[in-house]
């Protein structure tokens, strides 16, 4: 091998050895860069619509399990000419729902309101039903 030759072979050598690092070096920055971005502490922004998401994922969650274990809202609220069905938090039970039935003060109402429920697919003797016998748009016992 000539000079000129060993020469081009450095010179060749060189060019791979600072593209090399040139590599690694972009290398680096993409990793850094990934790296800061998972570490970086978030923003109280970002802090407080992750506390909303997740107060409307318990929220909704809440929701369905009411739907599911006291189905029967589906129904409600629901009148008829001598009975109003409604639904609410129990008296007896706090944190828990009853079915309230207004009767207006009629004989039947109450039988026909429970035949509405039944005819509704639902069992009366699923819930806690709390009658009352109170006047059209009168609220309480």
């Amino acid at each position: 091998m000539d000079n000129y030759e060993k020469e081009m072979l450095k010179i060749r050598r060189r060019k791979i050895i600072f593209f090399s690092a040139i590599i690694v070096f972009i290398v680096g920055i993409i990793i850094w860069a990934i790296v800061y971005n998972l570490n970086k502490p978030e923003s109280e922004a970002d802090k407080d619509y992750a506390r909303q998401r997740a107060a409307q994922q318990q929220e909704a969650n809440s929701e369905k399990q009411f739907q599911t274990t006291f189905n029967i809202v589906d129904m409600l609220p629901t009148a008829g000419n001598d009975y109003e069905i409604t639904y609410g938090e129990s008296p007896d039970k706090p944190g828990q729902y009853a079915v309230f039935i207004n009767d207006y003060g009629t004989p039947n109402g109450k039988q026909h309101a429970l035949d509405a429920i039944t005819s509704a697919g639902y069992n009366p003797d699923d819930y806690e039903i709390i009658y009352q016998s109170n006047p059209p748009g009168e609220i309480g016992n």
